[in-house]
């Protein structure tokens, strides 16, 4: 961290998960009608879409005796654009059209999802109220139809290697053409 009129970079320190410890250099005492700003760098917000709460940032006397002032920001960090998966692929099987498929699903998550995975499949396939998640590797979740077209998987999806599991209880509705 630097200031316009500070030679040298500033000591940063972390003091716990959620709090930055910002050292001043005693030869550079700033005075109250001094405009300070502080800008933080590679801030990850929690996995999760809602923003963060207020910063709150507090001046303190250098012996943290007494604090001088105190604020809440206003600012929040946007958290509403989802990150790419490193790698998704997926396959079905048998692949013969009108009939009962089975879909190989692959991904490597940049990040650990906490949450559910939602499928949006196809229209040409219907989806039974009854599903089968089969575990192929490093997944133990379950499957359920939330609309005609939308499976919701839950289960714990980490980011340390590829998950593969395979859904079965969908049909094609696609049928070969015929001659007349």
């Amino acid at each position: 961290m630097t200031l316009p009129y500070v030679t040298s970079n500033l000591v940063c320190s972390l003091v716990n998960q959620t709090t930055i410890r910002i050292t001043l250099p005693s030869t550079m005492p700033i005075s109250s009608d001094t405009a300070l700003t502080l800008t933080v760098s590679n801030v990850r917000n929690p996995t999760s879409y809602r923003p963060p709460g207020d910063f709150l940032i507090r001046t303190f006397t250098a012996s943290q005796t007494y604090k001088y002032a105190q604020g809440l920001t206003s600012n929040k960090i946007a958290n509403n654009i989802p990150s790419s998966f490193a790698l998704i692929t997926g396959s079905y099987s048998p692949a013969i059209l009108d009939t009962d498929v089975t879909l190989t699903l692959s991904f490597t998550p940049a990040y650990e999802a906490p949450g559910y995975l939602q499928l949006s499949i196809p229209s040409y396939f219907t989806v039974a109220s009854s599903l089968a998640c089969s575990q192929v590797a490093n997944f133990n979740g379950t499957c359920q139809t939330i609309s005609s077209h939308t499976i919701q998987i839950k289960g714990q999806f980490t980011s340390n290697g590829m998950i593969t599991f395979q859904i079965s209880g969908f049909r094609s509705t696609i049928r070969a053409p015929t001659s007349t």
